[in-house]
C-alpha cells in the first residue's frame, strides 16, 4: 500500500503570502481635499483589492503559489509548528504543510472498496467515533485515538479514523494564532501509519481493517447507521461515571460486538466514552497491561514522514554511521532525551493543574516508574499555597538549575549516557542559554527541537519526530502532567525498554 511506504520528498521551499506592498512613487500631487481623498481611495482599490484577492487565492490553492514565489522562497529554521514563539521576517508568512496528497493515498487503500467480503466491503461492520475530541493538541487526540482504535478491535468493527483537527468551525485551510498560521486540519496519516489509520493487522487477525472519514460517508450512508448515546449507553450498562478504564473498555466492546447493526456511530452530541477527564484520573491505569499488549500498541507506527525525519538528524542524535531504515537501531545508546514545556504552559500549571491538585497524566501514572508524584498539602479544591506552589513549578516547570541537577541524578545511576537531546517548544534564546549550561555541566553533546535539520513536509510533523527521538533514547526525562511524555511511554514501554529509564521532573 503506498500509503504506508510514502517517503518525503526532499523540498526546502516554503509556500508564502506576498510580501506587502508599498505605494511609493504612485502617490498622485493632491488638488484640494476631496481630489485627494478621491484619489487615495481610488489608489488604495486599485492595489489592495488584486492583493487582497490573490493572497485568497494562494491561501486556498497555495501548491501553484509555491512556483509563482519560488525566486522568494527561504527556509525559517525557526518555523516549527509546536514552539511557542516563531521569527518571522516582516514580509514572509510561512504557510505550513497541509499533505493534500495524503488524503489522495488514503482514498486508494484497498479496504475502499465495496466488492470486498464480509466483515469488510458494503456488508462489513464498522464503527465511527462522531464525538472523538478536536481543538486541543495531538497528544491529547492521539491517546483518544488509540484507546478507540483498541475499542474497534475488541468489538471486531473497523475504527474510521478522522483527520487531526485543529478547528473545524473555521472555513478557510489556516487559522492564525500568535500571528503565524496553523493548518485547521491535517491528514492523520501525516503523523502516523499502523492499523489505526488504515494499515494491516497481523496475519491471521481477523479484524476489518479501519477506514477514512470519507469511505465511511460511501459504505455507511446516513439511513444505514445505528446511533448511540454514550450516556444514555453508559447508563444502560450500569456504568458509573467513575468506572474504571478495563470495566468501561470490556463493557463497550461487548456492548458493540453483540449488535447486529453494519454501521454503528456514537453521537457526536454526547460525550466521548474517554474524555481528558478520564485520562487525567486514575482510572485510565486499569486498561495498562491490554493497551501496552494490543495491536494497535504493538502495531503502532509513525509515518513515513516522521520516520524520515529522525532517519535525517540521526547523525545530530549519535555518532557514526546514519541506519539505512529506523528499525535497525531500535535504541539510542548513550542518550537521554528530557521533554520541556513552555510557552503558555506555566499558566496551565499555575491556573489548572495545581490549584486542582492534580496528579500525573495517562500513563505517567502505571505501577513500577521510579519518580511519582502526590499533590502537596495545600493544592486542590482551587485552593494553592505558594508552598504547594513552589513544589508544583518544580514538577512541571522545572528551573534550569533542577534540569541541571535531575540530569545529574541519572548521569551518575548511568554513567554510559554521555548525550543530551532538549524536546521543548521554549523560546531559542533560553533554549540556547540552556543547551550552553549543559554542556559546561560535562555533558558531551547537546542537541534540540531546534537544531533539527527537516524539510518543509517534516517541519509540519515536528512534534512527532520529536516524540519518536524520546521514545528511542537510552533514557527519558518526561513531564508527568504532559500528554506527549504519556504517549512516548506507552510506546517505550511496549517495545521493552525498561520502567527505570522512564523518569520525570
Amino acid at each position: 500500500m503506498p500509503l504506508f511506504c510514502l517517503e518525503s520528498r526532499d523540498t526546502h521551499a516554503y509556500d508564502q503570502l506576498p510580501a506587502a506592498v508599498t505605494s511609493s512613487g504612485l502617490t498622485p500631487t493632491p488638488k484640494g481635499p476631496h481630489a485627494w481623498n478621491l484619489r487615495i481611495r481610488g489608489l488604495a482599490l486599485k492595489i489592495l483589492v488584486p492583493v487582497t484577492l490573490l493572497s485568497l487565492i494562494c491561501l486556498l490553492v497555495y501548491g501553484p503559489f509555491d512556483s509563482f514565489l519560488s525566486s522568494r522562497a527561504e527556509l525559517l529554521d525557526e518555523q516549527r509548528l509546536g514552539a511557542d514563539a516563531v521569527a518571522q521576517d516582516d514580509e514572509v508568512i510561512v504557510l505550513p504543510p497541509l499533505y493534500g496528497e495524503l488524503k489522495v493515498l488514503e482514498s486508494q487503500l484497498p479496504q475502499h472498496n465495496l466488492s470486498l467480503p464480509f466483515p469488510e466491503g458494503k456488508n462489513g461492520r464498522y464503527i465511527r467515533f462522531e464525538n472523538q475530541m478536536w481543538g486541543v493538541g495531538l497528544n491529547n487526540q492521539l491517546e483518544e485515538i488509540l484507546i478507540l482504535s483498541h475499542l474497534a478491535h475488541l468489538s471486531n468493527r473497523a475504527y474510521v479514523f478522522n483527520n487531526y483537527t485543529w478547528d473545524q468551525i473555521s472555513k478557510g485551510p489556516y487559522v492564525y494564532e500568535n500571528g503565524r498560521p496553523r493548518a485547521t486540519v491535517i491528514p492523520l496519516t501525516a503523523f502516523i501509519s499502523g492499523p489505526t489509520a488504515g494499515g494491516p493487522w497481523a496475519p491471521g487477525d481477523p479484524a476489518p481493517r479501519a477506514i477514512s472519514a470519507e469511505w465511511w460517508e460511501t459504505v455507511c450512508p446516513y439511513e444505514k447507521r445505528l446511533v448511540l448515546n454514550s450516556t444514555l449507553e453508559n447508563a444502560s450498562m450500569g456504568l458509573a461515571p467513575d468506572v474504571d478504564g478495563d470495566i468501561l473498555i470490556a463493557h463497550w466492546a461487548e456492548k458493540l460486538r453483540n449488535l447486529d447493526h453494519e454501521c454503528v456511530a456514537l453521537d457526536g452530541w454526547a460525550p466521548s466514552i474517554v474524555d481528558i477527564a478520564f485520562f487525567v484520573s486514575n482510572r485510565v491505569t486499569s486498561l495498562f497491561p491490554m493497551m501496552s499488549d494490543s495491536p494497535v500498541i504493538t502495531r503502532f507506527a509513525w509515518s513515513s514522514i516522521v520516520r524520515s525525519g529522525v532517519i535525517a538528524n540521526y547523525p545530530l542524535l549519535l555518532p557514526g554511521p546514519s541506519p539505512q531504515t529506523i528499525s535497525e537501531l531500535p535504541v539510542l545508546p548513550g542518550l537521554v532525551a528530557i521533554h520541556l514545556r513552555r510557552g503558555d504552559y506555566y499558566n496551565h500549571c499555575k491556573t489548572i493543574l495545581a490549584p486542582e491538585g492534580q496528579e500525573y497524566m495517562g500513563w505517567n501514572r502505571i505501577d513500577g516508574l521510579p519518580d511519582r508524584f502526590t499533590p502537596p498539602p495545600g493544592a486542590g479544591g482551587g485552593a494553592l499555597t505558594p508552598e504547594a506552589w513552589t513544589v508544583y513549578l518544580s514538577h512541571c516547570w522545572p528551573s534550569d538549575e533542577q534540569i541541571k541537577e535531575k540530569l545529574r541524578v541519572v548521569r551518575a545511576e548511568d554513567s554510559t549516557l554521555t548525550r543530551v537531546f532538549v524536546l521543548t517548544n521554549g523560546k531559542r534564546e533560553w533554549v540556547s542559554s540552556l543547551k550552553k549550561k549543559l554542556l559546561e555541566d560535562g555533558w558531551e553533546d547537546v542537541a534540540t527541537t531546534l537544531d533539527l535539520n527537516l524539510t518543509w513536509e517534516q517541519s509540519g510533523v515536528n512534534n512527532a519526530i520529536d516524540m519518536e527521538i524520546a521514545a528511542r533514547a537510552q533514557t527519558f526525562i518526561g513531564n508527568g502532567f504532559s500528554s506527549l511524555t504519556s504517549n512516548v511511554n506507552i510506546l517505550r514501554i511496549s517495545r521493552g525498554m525498561a520502567l527505570e529509564d522512564i523518569r520525570f521532573w
